[in-house]
């Protein structure tokens, strides 16, 4: 009001609230339409903050539900987080029992906005990859370098502060959904879905090697 009397306009915010059903629906429509499952068979979500949590499990249930086993949801600790298990009081725990060799590994979040938060969570997971692969050649235990890919929900067409890395970005199975300015071997996205103002990304991506 203060702005207005004064001649000046605010910046306007387009905040809307999008129901779990809706994102449902983004999820299927980007999981089937790309053919995710053929052509990168995720079997570990991990979310790169807590609140991506909710769409770690909605994306987990598409992909159970169309192949077996349901893939598993990590929190960005590294801890299982099985809604289905404990649907009336979700909780985190210690993931026993898990490792990162030979897995097809979806980063999951919600939204791409600077990409500094995604690019900071794929360092983490590349530094546990590393720490993981050090001590099972330690061990002398059979290792093989995971696949990484990323899963966004919404990708806003803005300046990116930071970039993914080379081998997410350039690897054997990169391909995008949404116009999510995401791109494979510097080539642009060719297909898009646009749903309103609102964009599906997905991008999915190959080893996290040396």
């Amino acid at each position: 009001m203060q702005a207005a009397m004064n001649g000046t306009v605010d910046e306007v915010h387009d905040w809307r609230c999008v129901s779990q059903h809706h994102t449902l629906t983004l999820i299927e429509r980007a999981v089937d339409g790309q053919r995710l499952i053929d052509r990168f068979a995720p079997d570990l979500l991990v979310a790169a903050q807590d609140h991506a949590l909710v769409v770690a499990s909605q994306l987990a249930d598409v992909l159970g539900a169309r192949k077996s086993p349901r893939p598993t949801v990590l929190t960005h600790t590294m801890q299982l987080f099985d809604i289905a298990a404990h649907p009336y009081n979700p909780h985190a725990e210690a993931w026993t029992g898990g490792t990162l060799s030979g897995r097809h590994i979806l980063a999951v979040d919600v939204v791409d906005s600077t990409r500094s938060t995604l690019s900071a969570f794929i360092a983490e997971l590349q530094a546990r990859v590393e720490a993981e692969r050090n001590a099972a050649q330690a061990a002398d235990t059979p290792w093989a370098d995971p696949h990484v890919g990323v899963f966004v929900l919404h990708n806003k067409r803005r300046p990116k502060a930071a970039d993914l890395p080379a081998e997410v970005m350039d690897g054997r199975c990169g391909f995008c959904v949404g116009g999510c300015g995401l791109c494979n071997r510097g080539r642009k996205v060719r297909w898009s879905e646009q749903v309103g103002s609102r964009t599906v990304a997905i991008t999915i991506s190959g080893s996290v090697g040396r």
